[in-house]
Formats: C-alpha cells, structure tokens, sequence
C-alpha cells in the first residue's frame, strides 16, 4: 500500500477548505431560496471537478506555449536574458517538473456531487 505523504495531506485540507468556504458561502447567499442545501452541495461539486480538470489540463501541457512565449517576452525587456533555452528544452524542463495531485480535488468534488444528486432524487 502506498504511504500518504504531508504533500497528498496538505492538498487534502486545502481542498476541503475551499469546498467548505464554497459550499457556506453558496449556503447563506441562496438561504430563503427553496432547495437551498441542494443548490450548495450541488454547485460546490460541479465547482471542484471543473477545477480539477483545469489541474488536469494544465499538468498535460495544455498551456506551455504560453508559459514559453512569457518568459521570452520578460527577457526582451532585461539587460541579459534569464532565460535562454529552445521550446524543446522547456518543455522537457516541464515534463520533469512533479506534476500536482488531481485525486485529492476529485475526490472532494465528488462526494459534494453525489451527495447534491442524491438530495435532488431523494426530494422528487
């Protein structure tokens, strides 16, 4: 079985932080609406997936041409050039870089989703 690290249990309560503060925070701002708990678990799940498959997007390269064309862009403006690598170099440079833990996220946002959809068939 694999050890669960400080970093895997660090990104777990950051995760279950921010769904807290999402969830209480749609809570409260929809509390006189009808179905307002559903409405809260629902959306903070949808919210947490989606942010976790912008992590997913973003670990795949997704955006490195634009990561590359930043850094070549500040070096225009410096006296000597910081960075002075290929594009093929750097994208090598980022597949060796450690990529984040996606579970963690997906799986907060599950339990709020399931847990949102379960309310919603339990109350038809």
């Amino acid at each position: 079985m694999k050890k669960i690290n400080k970093k895997t249990i660090i990104s777990l309560i950051i995760n279950f932080i921010v769904s807290i503060i999402i969830f209480l925070s749609i809570f409260f701002a929809r509390f006189k609406i009808d179905h307002f708990v559903i409405d809260a678990f629902s959306i903070t799940g949808i919210v947490m997936l989606l942010y976790a498959g912008m992590k997913f997007v973003i670990s795949a390269g997704a955006f490195n041409v634009l990561g590359f064309w930043f850094k070549k862009f500040t070096d225009f403006f410096r006296r000597t050039p910081k960075y002075n690598f290929k594009y093929y170099d750097y994208i090598e440079m980022k597949k060796e870089s450690e990529k984040p833990l996606l579970w963690p996220t997906f799986g907060i946002g599950c339990i709020y989703f399931v847990v949102g959809i379960i309310m919603i068939i339990v109350t038809m």
